[in-house]
Order: structure tokens, then C-alpha cells, then sequence
């Protein structure tokens, strides 16, 4: 039989523990309504970057017309291959070497950026989200 004292030892050693453990759930509710509140700013943001990414498909396609084969265009778009000297050639026969220049530096500032976003987001070199990660346990990082 418990007596008194040891009941109130017990109450005593399990308070912070239930304290504890219901600021973690409350803190993880707060996440998860933060992400509700930010799900229509997300999905915009996604429609965006997908208009962006079209955008930028079709620039490339139209300036690297004549220049390369339909194969090396899928290659280019994909974001490799750029760094062949004769597409740099024919970059700036086509361009003049100024607007190549520009273009190039353009398109690696760009991807600098896509880079910071997508380390960012929490997502590996390839792209991929580690099986450990969670986008509620994230949001404070």
C-alpha cells in the first residue's frame, strides 16, 4: 500500500513530466496550425516557381534554337552541359560576347539561388527530402 507521502512523491515526480509533454503537443499544434495558416502563401508560391521554371525552359529552348539538337536541349534544361565550350562558342556568335557573358552570369545567379532555396527547404543535392526530416520539426531550424 502507497502511503500519503510517497503518493504525493509520486505527483510530484510526474507533474513536470505531464507539463512537459503537453508544451511539446502544444508546441507541435502551434506548428502545425502555422503551416495551415501558410499552406495557400505555399501553393502559390509553388505555381510560381513552375511559371518561373516554364519561362525560363522556353527562353532557353528559343535561344539555343539552331544551336543545338532537341537531345542536348533536354540535357541543357535538366541544368547540364553548360559548361561545353562550343555551346559557349555559340552563345557568343549568337549573342555578341557581352550578352552572352550577361546571360551566363544571370544563370548562375540564378541557380545559386535555387540552390540557397532548396538547402533551405531542407532538401539534399538531389533534390530529395531525408526520410528524418519533418516539415513540422523544421520550422524552427
Amino acid at each position: 500500500m502507497v502511503t500519503g507521502i510517497e503518493t504525493a512523491g509520486l505527483a510530484l515526480a510526474i507533474f513536470p513530466l505531464v507539463v512537459r509533454g503537453l508544451a511539446f503537443y502544444l508546441d507541435a499544434a502551434q506548428k502545425v496550425k502555422e503551416i495551415y495558416k501558410y499552406e495557400g502563401v505555399l501553393k502559390r508560391l509553388v505555381r510560381e516557381l513552375e511559371m518561373e521554371r516554364s519561362k525560363f525552359e522556353n527562353t532557353c529552348a528559343v535561344l539555343l534554337e539552331g544551336m543545338v539538337s532537341a537531345e542536348q536541349l533536354a540535357t541543357l534544361v535538366s541544368g547540364e552541359g553548360w559548361k561545353d565550350p562550343n555551346l559557349q562558342n555559340g552563345l557568343e556568335r549568337c549573342l555578341g560576347l557581352n550578352a552572352a557573358k550577361s546571360f551566363t552570369e544571370a544563370v548562375a545567379a540564378l541557380n545559386s539561388l535555387l540552390d540557397s532555396l532548396r538547402k533551405g527547404i531542407g532538401l539534399d543535392e538531389n533534390s530529395q527530402v531525408p526520410r528524418f526530416a519533418s516539415p513540422v520539426l523544421r520550422m524552427n531550424s
